[in-house]
């Protein structure tokens, strides 16, 4: 999904996910470096989407 990441845990729980999940668990490290990529790659999908075409809507 494209977008802002916002996430509001609140609504469901009082402990933070965040929390619960090891600091040093490889997954962090693979999440940086995919959501570094995706950023960098954000202007070639735009391109790709907006080219005569409605801008793309968040399917949720």
């Amino acid at each position: 999904m494209r977008g802002v990441d916002t996430r509001n845990e609140t609504i469901f729980s009082h402990v933070q996910l965040d929390s619960s999940v090891p600091s040093d668990l490889p997954l962090r490290a693979i999440r940086a470096i995919t959501e570094a990529t995706l950023t960098r790659l954000s202007g070639a999908f735009d391109a790709l989407y907006l080219f005569g075409r409605r801008p793309p809507l968040d399917p949720a």
